[in-house]
């Protein structure tokens, strides 16, 4: 006969679907029993969207839900119907028109902050626009996105073109330097006595080279290959200093530049101007000087990868919801998206941090603190200013 000689964990993984309810508050009234007038009522708790009975958790997944998942309103009306909550689509949009209405409060706070980078690295991504007031058709608006030093703060802007007076306009008091691909709208940036450095991405270089082997040119194996030991010696100095990534660069990636700049010589002396070999080379030919910036700085990155992994999201959205309602609707979800970004680039969750940033805006934040509620500053309670 076999007897317990102990234990073994097993787990499982439980889903226990969202739950939704109505928190009812009493509040007290109060009144003179002797005269009976100056009836008073205790004040309720202060809401963001005066009037509705939607509450800042609710906002904050609303806002995740569409902005961070890039889930579209209808759809997250259908999620809502599952758990119990029968809330019609225009209610759902005007919650969101709403809440990203609120959050432009914090568009010249993150847009300051910018201003204080070292670098600023900035791409940018298509999503079209309802022309609205009674015009049919859409615009091809864009999503910019500015990412300061690499990962310390970001900024995002909607416009109805992709005109370069745009980037020009958030960047015309900032005089470091400025990494984007070979854009050439916002060229007049780098003009000028004091103009700031132009720093190029590596990533758009290599990605013509790949194209044209992809299309079954192998003479750029060598160029794809020296590219490859380049990012080696990038993977290698990814956790050093600035300093200890520059002495880096200096001993492995320099030579490894001159044997590329040869490679691509030689491709270019075959004469070739059309097809993929041909964009590839000139591309490479006309942003030489801003591609090898990296050499001399070990603050610079090699490439604007770290903003086109941000923009994924916004081209998940475009995909998902095809285009945002207005240019002003755009300009709301460019704010939304600003306050999301900040939180993925400290590792803090979204929906958390909307609740607080909701809840904060509700009780009427100071002004003189707003630059607090930016996911980088963001106070606890016990640390939130008074009201004077």
């Amino acid at each position: 006969m076999k007897t317990p000689i102990g234990t073994e964990a097993r787990r499982q993984l439980i889903y226990e679907p969202a739950q939704m309810y109505f928190l009812e508050e009493q509040l007290t009234k109060y009144a003179c029993r002797k005269c009976g007038d100056g009836v008073v009522i205790a004040p309720a708790t202060p809401k963001l969207i005066e009037g509705s009975n939607v509450s800042s958790s609710m906002l904050a997944h609303l806002v995740v839900s569409k902005v961070v998942d890039t889930t579209p309103i209808e759809r997250v009306g259908k999620q809502l119907a599952r758990h119990g909550a029968e809330i019609a689509p225009s209610t759902l949009h005007d919650w969101f028109g709403r809440s990203g209405q609120e959050a432009m409060v914090m568009q010249p706070v993150a847009h300051q902050q910018l201003l204080r980078s070292g670098m600023i690295s900035f791409d940018d991504s298509p999503i079209l626009a309802m022309r609205g007031g009674g015009d049919s058709g859409t615009l091809r608006g864009r999503l910019w996105l500015y990412i300061g030093d690499v990962k310390r703060i970001a900024y995002c802007e909607y416009t109805p073109d992709w005109k370069g007076t745009h980037p020009m306009k958030v960047l015309a008091d900032f005089r470091g330097p400025i990494q984007s691909d070979g854009y050439g709208g916002a060229l007049a940036l780098f003009r000028g006595r004091g103009a700031p450095k132009r720093v190029g991405c590596n990533d758009h270089a290599r990605r013509k080279f790949v194209d044209a082997f992809k299309r079954g040119d192998r003479r750029v194996e060598p160029v794809i290959a020296l590219y490859g030991r380049l990012y080696a010696v990038e993977r290698e100095a990814h956790r050093m200093t600035p300093d200890e990534r520059l002495v880096l660069r200096q001993l492995k990636s320099v030579p490894l530049w001159h044997r590329l700049s040869a490679e691509v010589a030689r491709l270019s002396s075959l004469g070739e101007r059309k097809g993929p070999l041909g964009k590839a080379v000139i591309y490479f030919e006309r942003q030489h000087a801003a591609l090898q910036a990296f050499l001399d700085d070990g603050h610079l990155p090699i490439s604007n990868v770290h903003v086109e992994r941000l923009l994924r999201t916004v081209a998940l959205f475009r995909k998902n919801s095809l285009f945002v309602g207005s240019v002003e609707a755009g300009q709301r979800y460019a704010a939304l998206l600003t306050l999301a970004l900040n939180c993925v680039l400290r590792g803090e969750n979204p929906y958390a941090y909307f609740c607080s940033f909701f809840d904060r805006l509700a009780v009427g934040w100071p002004k003189s603190h707003i630059g607090d509620l930016l996911p980088q500053f963001t106070l606890g309670p016990e640390q939130a200013p008074q009201q004077p």
